[in-house]
């Protein structure tokens, strides 16, 4: 549906009688935000459909020829998203309800009062306008994952997600919170030959070790306390598709035990069942944690890790890739500006350079938190640093040698003096992460400063 704040609506009409095709016009012009095209033939309506979309159409229902409800069928062929009203002179149950039947959105008694009209016309604007919202939303929140990033790591990940895609084996996605782990599975999913089949999410950390047991395999009826009818769990759910089972390494010991069965013998049991069931699904787990340490430490199963581990992607912090910042925040920024109704066009580069010099201790997930608030805050076409929160501005604050007057936040970022970068650079014998280190940054934030004050390498 396009966005009808942009340009005036279709609105099509069709009746025998030219008196009302033309009190209509009147109406319609009036309101201001109608192109409008009226016939009195609906042979000639419908020839002029085939190549003319409408939004809203107003149809007579006694017509010779085509009647009314006939010629709103062929229409919605044609165009079945759009709305439709019904006029009639007739007080007739058994049109209104074959006219409902048919899909009709409202209805006009002849002769037509301009208030009624302009208020039936109203509420449909606002339904298509309610149409349109909903259309951009499930654009940025049912279409296929996409990988935001032009980094160097990102290009890594997405390599890796091509070659990783079309494979059976299990897949481990590690990195910090926040860092897109689920967005990495979904994209493998999407990208491989299970993509047609179900992608199904687990979150072993959510659940007590008695329930996670039953989400994972199902129970029969009498199981356990509470078990008052079968049910299916995650791995019978999933079928031939994908089960991803976020943070891994919080899964009980004997449950490592039962899933290590899944990978080998593809196949388990319902809790309390004694029926074997075939498991065709693809397993990718992912973990904040380190398990390496959890093998060394004795928490985590040594088999169960390398079958998991078979392959791997990992995944940096948002800290060390600077440079997907700015793609990041203009995708973040297009989405919360249709999820908030804001007309943003841009982002000002001091933003993008504030943003790139944060730490982001939560990752993406911080990162859309703070322009989803930002975007709130902006009444503009642009957003700028006023939009920011002040915590973001904190860390440049505090820096070495550096002041700035709290009215300023809104207006600067403060990177670090130029002859200060050179002489921890010339202190660390040209280490950068020593260097780093000294200044109280990243490493990949002195690199980017480096580039920003044009400091040879």
């Amino acid at each position: 549906m396009e966005d009808n704040t942009n340009k005036p609506l279709r609105l099509l009409a069709v009746d025998d009688d030219d008196i009302v095709i033309e009190l209509l016009r009147l109406y319609s012009t009036g309101m201001g935000n109608f192109a409008y095209t009226g016939f009195t033939s609906s042979g000639e309506a419908l020839a002029w459909v085939k190549n003319h979309p409408f939004d809203i159409a107003i149809v007579d229902y006694k017509m010779p020829n085509i009647d009314g409800l006939h010629l709103l069928k062929q229409l919605k062929q044609f165009y079945p998203d759009s709305l439709y009203i019904m006029m009639t002179s007739h007080n007739d149950v058994r049109i209104a309800i074959e006219a409902i039947r048919i899909g009709v959105n409202d209805f006009l008694q002849k002769p037509i009062d301009l208030e009624i009209f302009t208020f039936t016309m109203r509420r449909l604007v606002k339904q298509l306008d309610l149409k349109a919202e909903n259309e951009a939303l499930k654009g940025y929140f049912n279409a296929p994952p996409s990988l935001i990033g032009v980094s160097p790591q990102m290009i890594v990940i997405k390599e890796k997600i091509k070659l990783f895609a079309p494979s059976d084996s299990p897949l481990l996605i590690t990195g910090e919170t926040g860092t897109g782990k689920e967005v990495v599975a979904r994209a493998v999913h999407h990208a491989g030959k299970r993509s047609n089949f179900k992608f199904v999410p687990l979150n072993c950390g959510s659940f007590p070790e008695t329930l996670l047991e039953s989400e994972l395999f199902g129970h029969e009826k009498g199981a356990f306390t509470g078990a008052q009818e079968r049910r299916i769990g995650k791995f019978e759910y999933c079928g031939k598709g994908v089960i991803f089972l976020d943070e891994i390494g919080e899964m009980p010991p004997h449950l490592e035990t039962r899933l290590l069965r899944v990978i080998q013998e593809r196949e388990f049991q319902r809790v309390g069942g004694n029926v074997l069931i075939k498991s065709e699904a693809r397993i990718i787990s992912a973990t904040n944690k380190d398990l390496r340490k959890g093998v060394e430490d004795g928490t985590f199963r040594k088999d169960l890790f390398y079958r998991l581990n078979g392959l791997q992607i990992h995944i940096p912090p948002l800290r060390n890739r600077p440079e997907d910042i700015e793609p990041l925040t203009q995708y973040f920024v297009k989405k919360y500006s249709t999820v908030h109704k804001k007309r943003i066009k841009a982002v000002d580069h001091k933003t993008i350079d504030v943003l790139r010099q944060f730490e982001w201790p939560g990752n993406i997930r911080q990162l859309e938190s703070v322009i989803d608030y930002a975007v709130m805050l902006c009444d503009g076409e642009e957003l700028r640093n006023n939009h920011i929160p002040e915590n973001i501005f904190l860390p440049m604050l505090v820096a070495p040698e550096i002041k700035a007057h709290p009215s300023d936040m809104g207006q600067i970022a403060i990177p670090p003096d130029k002859q200060k970068i050179l002489a921890a650079l010339r202190e660390a014998n040209g280490n950068k992460s020593k260097a780093a280190l000294n200044l109280g940054i990243t490493r990949a934030q002195l690199l980017y400063r480096i580039s920003k004050l044009n400091i040879p390498s």
